[in-house]
């Protein structure tokens, strides 16, 4: 597993095109928090018989173990969390149930004495609101007073009446514009919509390779930038009916109507066209197109991960000792740092 899903995937980058373009890249970082020593950014161009050290894979393997776990236990906290909530709405329906049920099963004679207690109990928390006509003089006097002496500040209401109510809605306003505003659209890295995009190249013939064999090789593009486009329509419709007593009265409800967009506005063939120039910088000449049988061939990927994340480009040759046996072609190195060329 380590070595399948960490370091074939930080050397042969995601298969199928994937929607990802850090997909090797956080693949590669893997094998950097197993040590320096099993840096798979540092290995990419090494026989397979020792970019896979056994004490890397060890460690990888114990490290995906340990997420793996970590996941588990934060999947199990999770729904402990939703078994809690599960049970409190249940007591919580059971109790709105009884109430329900107490009240639709209640008897005239109860519902006479529930009224007459609450009336009650209204009484005995103070006087009744008609009580206040015959002391209006007398208590708008004191209130003044006491208005007056208690030290508001210039524009304020210590009562909370409408001064600050209309200060407490305009804030409110504010608050509600910052946080319902509308956000900018992020641009993505996504797939599928419009056709890749091939360029080919070659090497010079006992040019800068002092062989005879070539060096083939293909930036494939087939990352596109997307953005989602949001557009809403406010609809209205009137709902009308009629009461008991014959009146007729109509009701406006208003909702938006929204549907997303995704717009692109850099294509494949960017990307690539963008590229090329580094790519000629190191050496090599652009065709228009290679036979059947080469193209086939362009299997080996420039492991450079920075080129997938930074590019949304993939490079590929044919190989990377085409012209040396034991060693990497120079101008294979030189593509896969970028940053020599």
């Amino acid at each position: 597993m380590a070595r399948s899903q960490v370091y074939d995937a930080c050397y042969h980058g995601c298969a199928n095109d994937c929607d990802d373009p850090n997909f090797a890249c956080n693949a590669c970082q893997r094998t950097m928090q197993a040590g320096a020593a099993c840096d798979g950014n540092k290995m990419w161009n090494w026989k397979d018989a020792d970019r896979y050290p056994a004490s890397c894979l060890t460690t990888i393997a114990r490290n995906m173990m340990g997420d793996a776990l970590e996941q588990l236990k934060k999947s199990y906290r999770n729904q402990y969390a939703l078994i809690v909530l599960t049970v409190l709405g249940g007591v919580l329906g059971a109790v709105i149930t009884y109430i329900v049920w107490r009240r639709l099963t209640m008897t005239k004679a109860e519902r006479r004495e529930q009224k007459m207690n609450k009336k009650a109990k209204r009484a005995s928390l103070g006087h009744p609101a008609s009580c206040r006509s015959s002391s209006s003089s007398s208590s708008s006097s004191s209130s003044a007073h006491s208005r007056a002496g208690s030290g508001s500040r210039p524009g304020t209401s210590s009562s909370g009446g409408s001064g600050s109510g209309i200060g407490k809605k305009a804030a409110m306003t504010a608050v509600l514009g910052l946080i319902g505003g509308a956000k900018p659209a992020q641009a993505y890295a996504c797939t599928g919509r419009d056709m890749t995009w091939n360029q080919y190249f070659v090497s010079p013939v006992n040019g800068n390779t002092g062989s005879n064999v070539a060096i083939l090789g293909v930036v494939h593009g087939w990352f596109r930038n997307c953005n989602d486009k949001r557009d809403c329509v406010k609809r209205c419709t009137d709902t009308c009916g009629t009461d008991s007593s014959g009146h007729k009265s109509c009701r406006n409800s208003c909702s938006d109507d929204c549907h997303t967009t995704t717009v692109t506005d850099r294509m494949p063939k960017q990307y690539v066209d963008d590229i090329v120039p580094r790519v000629r910088a190191c050496g090599f000449t652009t065709v228009d197109s290679l036979a059947s049988a080469d193209m086939a061939g362009l299997t080996v990927r420039v492991a450079n991960a920075n080129i997938e994340r930074n590019h949304w480009v993939r490079i590929s040759v044919n190989s990377l000792n085409a012209t040396r046996p034991d060693e990497t072609d120079e101008m294979i190195l030189a593509e896969g740092g970028m940053t020599f060329c």
